[in-house]
């Protein structure tokens, strides 16, 4: 749906749409009951034959209004088994090309125990490339990039699912990766990203692309992290 106009226009017209669209949503509902109601009654009174024919028609003629329920909000807190120090990660004047042009350029950037930062710029600004730095995936050319100490990194790359055992089912493969304090709540955890029930014994082989991403969260969000670096994590 297009929306001419900016991002709170946007936000301000969807909901007053939907508030519309729920509206007329109630109102069809009431009018199928009270017709079904009338159909039901007199179905098979023959004097009403032709008013009960007229209605059957008109729930058939209907355009049948459609609400999609709102998504399930997550809501769960990130507990830390072994706190990392002060400095969690110091880059200092760091360099990195993959050929002759450079992708960063004498880069300087502290993270200390505590800190929250986003990470934004252009498509091929270099983004996921200095995430792999951070966690250790690449080395830098010049300069240096040193993790604290007592720091546990959980990375969460693009194509984190690529990483997944096909052949494990969703309990196992969180659970290969949990905290020993944590092992009690992989299923309250799995539960609260929508695997319920017998969804927990499905194979990783036969999820969609989303479910597979939330068992990926699933499982940084279990593991003994207190450091989490993630890349493009609304995919």
């Amino acid at each position: 749906t297009h929306y001419a106009g900016n991002y709170h226009f946007y936000e301000r017209e969807k909901e007053q749409r939907e508030a519309l669209l729920l509206k007329k949503y109630k109102e069809q509902q009431a009018e199928r009951e009270r017709q079904e109601r009338f159909i039901n009654r007199f179905r098979y009174k023959d004097s009403k034959a032709s008013q009960v024919q007229s209605r059957i028609k008109l729930l058939e003629k209907m355009e049948t209004i459609e609400i999609t329920p709102p998504p399930p909000r997550l809501n769960f807190d990130l507990k830390v088994e072994t706190p990392s120090y002060r400095d969690v990660l110091a880059v200092d004047e760091m360099w990195f090309r993959y050929e002759e042009e450079w992708v960063l350029k004498n880069n300087d950037l502290n993270i200390y125990r505590g800190d929250r930062m986003c990470l934004i710029g252009a498509n091929g600004a270099g983004k996921t490339t200095f995430t792999k730095l951070m966690a250790g995936q690449l080395r830098p050319e010049k300069g240096s990039l040193v993790v604290g100490e007592r720091v546990k990194m959980g990375y969460y790359a693009q194509h984190q699912v690529d990483t997944l055992n096909l052949d494990a089912t969703v309990f196992e493969e969180v659970a290969s990766t949990a905290a020993t304090s944590l092992m009690t709540r992989i299923r309250d955890i799995l539960g609260l990203f929508q695997f319920t029930g017998d969804d927990v014994n499905k194979k990783i082989k036969v999820l969609s692309g989303g479910e597979k991403a939330r068992v990926s969260l699933s499982k940084i969000l279990l593991s003994p992290v207190n450091f989490l670096v993630m890349d493009e994590p609304t995919n």
